[in-house]
């Protein structure tokens, strides 16, 4: 019979390249859990967007990268999303378009514990789960 304690772990370690360092900090998380817990845990980095779902929401980061290099467009569409108004039903949108492949990119991992390094990752798995 296998303890529970010695079971390997799954983390999974929820990140967008939009900048900002989020892949980085993603990386840098996964080796302090190989430092500290060796194989103890299995710990994988992922863009659940860019990997588990379907254009355009696989452009996210492109598109974000785009936007931060031509300032008026980038206040245009920053500006234009932020009222609460226009936001919510935005995210209610696209959350239920793309719920079944977030919900099979998790599944894919099995996680027993996720960390999420940006806000992207955060929100819409969570609204999923």
């Amino acid at each position: 019979m296998e303890l529970a304690a010695e079971r390997t772990k799954t983390v999974l370690i929820l990140m967008s390249d939009t900048g900002g360092g989020h892949r980085a900090s993603a990386e840098a998380i996964k080796a302090a859990f190989k430092m500290e817990f060796g194989d103890e845990y299995r710990v994988y980095v992922t863009d659940l967007l860019k990997e588990h779902t379907p254009w355009p929401f696989n452009q996210i980061s492109r598109s974000y990268n785009f936007l931060v290099r031509h300032e008026t467009l980038w206040k245009v569409a920053f500006h234009g999303t932020v009222p609460r108004c226009v936001h919510c039903p935005q995210f209610v949108a696209a959350s239920a378009l793309i719920a079944r492949e977030v919900e099979k990119g998790l599944r894919k991992y099995q996680p027993d514990i996720i960390v999420s390094v940006h806000p992207l990752m955060q929100h819409m798995p969570i609204r999923i789960m």
